[in-house]
């Protein structure tokens, strides 16, 4: 029974990834063990370009499972170290230890043509999927997790600013 409590805390029920709390708390221990070995550490924040269209054209039920198919896209881009969380909405999130922005950028290009070939289908309607991707490195962008995230969400937002669908580095 705790297990499960346990797991259901740090877990997103829609899309099985690590929820907030629980990317907050690996990402202040993973900065203190990058001081400690005085290696980098990246972090990805990504939101979904247009996802309302999704929900509105097919429902929240298909909406979700596109979140959860979006979720598992992404986690086949990363590398077993990396840690993808589901932000919140339509966001994910993943920190990429001992990782510098260049190797963050090549895989969130990775992760960008992947979400871009998804194909959401229902009878005749068709849509293609967008993603922002705004990326904040370890030591550079923030000496502590809120400063680091804060870095990753401006990048992010001048990614949907600049036209969405893109990356942007801090």
């Amino acid at each position: 029974e705790f297990e499960t409590l346990w797991r259901k805390s740090i877990i997103d029920e829609k899309t099985g990834l690590y929820n907030y709390a629980y990317f907050m708390a690996f990402l202040k221990d993973k900065i203190k063990n990058m001081i400690s070995e005085g290696k980098h550490l990246s972090i990805m924040m990504m939101d979904m370009d247009n996802f309302k269209q999704v929900n509105d054209k097919f429902g929240h039920l298909k909406g979700d499972q596109v979140l959860k198919k979006v979720g598992e896209v992404i986690k086949k881009s990363v590398r077993d170290s990396d840690v993808v969380c589901r932000y919140g909405g339509d966001e994910f999130a993943i920190v990429l230890p001992s990782t510098g922005k260049r190797k963050a950028l090549k895989i969130s290009e990775r992760i960008l043509k992947s979400v871009n070939e998804m194909k959401i289908v229902k009878n005749e309607t068709r849509l293609r999927l967008g993603i922002s991707i705004g990326i904040a490195g370890f030591p550079e962008d923030g000496k502590n997790a809120e400063e680091l995230v804060a870095s990753a969400d401006r990048a992010l937002y001048r990614a949907k600013r600049s036209g969405k669908n893109r990356i942007c580095l801090a």
